[in-house]
């Protein structure tokens, strides 16, 4: 459109500028005319004058008006031939003038497709600059989705390590704290052992004391009564006073020295049942520890078996973030969903059981029975209350809700569908957790 426009504006222009020079060569033609016709009546007359002396006015006004017809027609056929000749250079430069503008037309609509193509070309080379700057910004972005991936994988491999050190510190002081009370208990025992012992050496000697102070009583007894027996005669009425005095406080004595022994012996057969006791409970201490030792290596055993069960969840992370990428514009999306979503939910049902199987305390007897618990969590993993259904075994129910109370919270769910499937869980409590 602009080139037609510059042809318009061109072809006006030439137009105009034949036409100011066509009036131009007419007013010069006409100017010549006048000129000449000038002088041809100046010269005339000259002639005339010199042949004729005596001139009819009429006949000249005659002549004259024929030769002025004469030169006007004359004038009137150079001007039609002069207009004629100059139409037909106009003709002509009109003709020149369209072969130009046709050519220019020609060189404008070459040159016009010329700067089309470039422009063609261009558009494609920036088309082409575009997709290539798409792809790359494409592949940036599965790069950084895949990194954001590994790096979430990462945070949450930190974050869980993280609760198992807490866990495991958490327990580490829980057995301090047991051991340290162990140890007091044991530094109680030992304290009243050689309490007892002290107070064992004491009545022996004591008993001691007495016996020699009996032997000693008897000995001045014999003394006395062989003094006494000297005297007989003179005091025997004071000494038979005495006697019988010496002989009621003898038997009063006696009498509180065997409440004594009685009291003693009672104490003694008590401090033997507690001990007794202490014994019991230190062989029960003893099968506590052996327990101890049992449930250690099972918890040992847990845990590898909940590294192993990590080791999977991540080989399952791992192989569902590459199968997402291999078929992340796949028709069969609905499908790798529905896989991803069981996976996800049994990794998450295994972590809820590994957490509450570490407060979850076993016996033999437990072999055969079972006790179902429905548990309530929040969305953060807080334990709000669990309840035991009907049929269950008192004993296991018993440990699984003491289990349950010593966990109060399992790991967050990842997403909000795995929430509302794990919402209200049921648990079975058995020899393990299911």
């Amino acid at each position: 459109m602009a080139k037609n426009r510059s042809l318009g504006k061109l072809s006006n222009n030439i137009f105009i500028i034949g036409l100011i020079v066509s009036v131009i060569l007419h007013f010069i033609v006409i100017g010549l005319l006048m000129f000449y016709k000038s002088s041809f009546i100046q010269d005339d007359s000259k002639n005339f004058l010199d042949d004729v002396v005596m001139v009819d006015t009429e006949q000249v006004v005659e002549n004259f008006k024929k030769v002025k017809e004469k030169y006007q027609e004359d004038a009137h056929k150079s001007a039609l031939a002069e207009q004629k000749y100059l139409l037909n250079e106009k003709n002509k430069e009109f003709a020149r003038t369209q072969k130009i503008l046709e050519q220019k037309r020609k060189e404008e609509q070459e040159r016009l497709a010329r700067e089309r193509e470039e422009q063609e070309k261009q558009r494609l080379a920036e088309e082409k600059a575009r997709l290539e700057k798409e792809k790359i910004e494409r592949e940036k972005a599965e790069q950084e989705k895949q990194r954001l991936a590994q790096e979430k994988a990462r945070l949450e491999k930190e974050r869980i390590e993280r609760e198992k050190a807490k866990q495991e510190k958490e327990r580490l002081a829980q057995e301090k704290a047991r051991l340290e009370k162990e140890k007091i208990e044991r530094e109680k025992a030992e304290q009243e052992k050689e309490r007892l012992a002290q107070e064992k050496a004491r009545l022996e000697k004591e008993k001691i004391e007495r016996e020699k102070a009996e032997q000693e009583k008897q000995r001045l007894a014999q003394e006395k009564a062989r003094l006494e027996k000297e005297k007989i005669e003179r005091e025997k009425v004071e000494q038979e006073k005495q006697r019988l005095a010496q002989e009621k406080a003898r038997l009063e004595k006696e009498r509180i020295e065997r409440e004594k022994a009685e009291q003693e012996k009672q104490r003694l057969a008590q401090e033997k049942a507690r001990l007794e006791k202490e014994k019991i409970e230190r062989e029960k201490a003893e099968q506590g520890k052996e327990r101890l030792a049992q449930e250690k290596a099972r918890l040992e055993k847990e845990k590898i078996e909940r590294e192993k069960v990590e080791q999977e969840k991540q080989r399952l992370l791992e192989e569902q973030t590459q199968q997402e990428q291999e078929n992340l514009e796949s028709d069969e999306e609905k499908e790798q969903k529905a896989a991803e979503f069981a996976q996800l939910s049994q990794v998450y049902a295994s972590r809820i059981r590994g957490k509450i199987t570490k407060f979850y305390r076993v016996n033999d007897s437990f072999v055969n029975k079972k006790c179902n618990v429905r548990i309530h969590l929040a969305r953060n993993g807080d334990i709000l209350r669990s309840e035991p259904l009907m049929g269950g075994d008192p004993m296991v129910c018993d440990a699984a809700m003491r289990a349950i109370a010593k966990t109060r919270y399992v790991p967050r769910a990842p997403t909000e569908d795995i929430y509302q499937k794990y919402q209200s869980p049921i648990l079975e409590f058995g020899l393990r957790v299911k």
